[in-house]
């Protein structure tokens, strides 16, 4: 969702927006946890790759055991938070 310059008068703005009660959480913006989240599944998709699977096949699979579900339960969170907003 983008908002424009030329934004029609009758439309709200990102003002209204940002400043709504819904902007930030614990007095931080939400953005700021937006950033966060997809920081942290890129960081738990990517990091069973950064194992070299010959070397270290048993602790790659571990890895990957724990990362699957870290990766289950932020998309699980992020689709819950998104629907309430």
């Amino acid at each position: 969702v983008a908002c424009s310059a030329d934004a029609a008068a009758n439309v709200s703005s990102c003002n209204d927006v940002l400043s709504s009660p819904y902007a930030t959480v614990f007095g931080l913006p939400l953005a700021l946890f937006g950033c966060l989240a997809y920081i942290s599944m890129a960081t738990f998709a990517l990091a069973p790759l950064a194992v070299n699977p010959e070397q270290y096949k048993a602790l790659r699979s571990k890895l990957e055991d724990w990362t699957w579900l870290l990766l289950f339960a932020g998309a699980t969170a992020m689709t819950i938070f998104s629907g309430y907003l």
